[in-house]
């Protein structure tokens, strides 16, 4: 009985210091994915995997550290509506367990949060106390220096990070960028 509880506690271990070395990696790439310029952004578009009337989506040709698979889709003409070119990047990922990943969630936000103009954060009441399950936030291409997104005149990056439910293992994250060139 001994030795399966330190199997366990060995496993566990294991699976934290790769989810911690996931979000640290992490907690680099996503700054640095929302600052993307449009050309450093069109270099990241792998094999075309599907055209529609709308947009063409690729395969993303950077690995993201926590997540299996990542797509990067691009409009193929400026939004009539908001006079932006929209491109997203969205991404699947799934922990070892419901608490591995909200201990990924609220980590990436802890590193990330400060790189935000605007920012806020989704929760749930989990196993007596609330936990969070979700995060938004956008800034200027240019940075946080720059200031707030002024719509219509200030080129800028979204992200939505969100596991699927409450007690899922696993979590999406999609970054929209708009650009005001094509």
């Amino acid at each position: 009985m001994k030795l399966r509880g330190v199997v366990c506690c060995a496993v566990l271990a294991v699976a934290g210091i790769t989810g911690a070395h996931a979000q640290t990696a992490a907690c680099k790439q996503l700054p640095e994915l929302m600052s993307k310029t449009l050309p450093q952004l069109k270099v990241l578009q792998g094999a075309q995997i599907e055209d529609d009337k709308d947009e063409i989506t690729r395969a993303f040709k950077t690995m993201l550290d926590g997540f299996q698979e990542c797509k990067l889709s691009s409009a193929k003409a400026i939004d009539s509506i908001s006079d932006y070119w929209d491109h997203h990047l969205w991404c699947d990922g799934t922990s070892s367990s419901s608490e591995a990943a909200n201990l990924f969630v609220e980590g990436l936000w802890a590193c990330t949060k400060d790189t935000y103009t605007e920012r806020r954060t989704g929760e749930a009441f989990i196993d007596g106390r609330y936990r969070m399950i979700s995060f938004e936030g956008e800034a200027p291409i240019a940075g946080r220096s720059a200031g707030l997104v002024d719509f219509g005149e200030t080129e800028y990056a979204r992200v939505v990070f969100e596991k699927s439910h409450d007690m899922s293992k696993d979590y999406d994250m999609h970054i929209y960028w708009s650009f005001k060139q094509q």
